[in-house]
């Protein structure tokens, strides 16, 4: 029943269905409430489906099980999500401790520098968002995701041509997705019409897909800023 549960909440996530997948993966934290695992793919499910408030209360009730001498494989992931919702809820600073946190404990893992990247631009600290975004990318450097937000952290930094470069890597990928295409040819109108202001924040998209992330459909972070933009349109933050 457990497996059936997981899968089926896997394929509605998938689906873009986040409610069913919430309802399928609280049935499954029911039935397991101590696995951390599942903690993430609810909170996640909840978050993407637009009740980051629900999220967080499943974050908070799964670390409080987890208390003092958790082992660090089970933290890690649910720190990462603990700042994802954050940012989702509009409260980046308060994302910065769990993903600072989350990148100490495992440092081969790119998604939680990703992300902290995406809260680093949210509070407009573009410089120490490159840092997070480089160490990310050098962990996965064909993740489309993370070299689009990266690239749109650089332009709103006021490097435009090394978000163009960026977006123009991202592009090339064979699994970017079309917001991140969409991405570069905004950067592109911009770059030729340089007068175009870019205005923040990003919008919150997810930054990446791990595994059984469904998070390229992204981190919109996924949701990104989950960065902004200019005028007329915003660029995507996958």
């Amino acid at each position: 029943m457990d497996e059936l549960l997981n899968d089926a909440g896997h394929k509605a996530e998938i689906a873009g269905d986040y409610r069913q997948a919430a309802q399928n993966y609280g049935r499954l934290l029911d039935n397991n409430p101590d696995d951390t695992a599942v903690a993430v793919s609810l909170s996640r499910a909840l978050r993407l489906g637009g009740r980051p408030s629900d999220a967080l209360q499943v974050v908070e009730a799964s670390l409080a099980r987890l208390g003092s001498v958790a082992a660090l494989d089970q933290l890690q992931p649910i720190l990462v999500e603990q700042g994802k919702t954050q940012i989702a809820l509009g409260r980046a600073e308060l994302a910065l401790p769990p993903l600072q946190r989350a990148t100490t404990i495992n440092p081969g893992d790119p998604d939680a520098p990703a992300t902290l990247g995406i809260a680093l631009d949210r509070l407009g600290r573009f410089d120490e968002a490159a840092i997070s975004y480089r160490q990310a990318v050098s962990l996965a450097p064909d993740n489309p995701d993370i070299l689009n937000n990266m690239g749109l952290s650089r332009a709103l930094a006021g490097h435009l041509a090394e978000g163009l470069a960026l977006l123009r890597q991202a592009a090339s990928l064979p699994s970017a997705g079309p917001q991140v295409r969409e991405n570069l040819v905004l950067l592109l109108n911009l770059n030729a019409a340089p007068q175009l202001p870019l205005a923040g924040p990003i919008p919150l998209s997810a930054p990446m897909a791990a595994s059984r992330r469904v998070e390229s459909t992204p981190i919109p972070l996924t949701t990104p800023s989950p960065g902004a933009v200019h005028s007329p349109r915003k660029p995507s933050r996958r």
